[in-house]
C-alpha cells in the first residue's frame, strides 16, 4: 500500500507515475491513499508537482511474497 499526507498546497497538481506505469493525481490536503492497481508491486515512482506542495509521512508498505 502507498499512501501519503500533504500539509501543504498552494494550488498545485502533484502526480505520481509507478513503475508499471500508473498515475496518481493529488490535489487536495489531507492523506491520500493510492489504488492497489497499478500500485502493488512496484520498484520505483516519479513525483511531478507544478509548484508548490509538501508531503510529509510518504509510506509505502512492504510485503513479502509468498501465501
Amino acid at each position: 500500500m502507498v499512501r501519503l499526507e500533504v500539509v501543504f498546497n498552494d494550488g498545485s497538481i502533484g502526480t505520481f507515475t509507478s513503475s508499471s506505469g500508473a498515475v496518481e493525481t493529488v490535489v487536495e490536503i489531507g492523506t491520500h491513499v493510492f489504488p492497489a492497481e497499478g500500485w502493488t508491486d512496484i520498484t520505483s515512482f516519479i513525483w511531478d508537482v507544478t509548484s508548490d506542495m509538501a508531503i510529509d509521512n510518504l509510506v509505502i508498505e512492504a510485503r513479502p511474497n509468498g501465501p
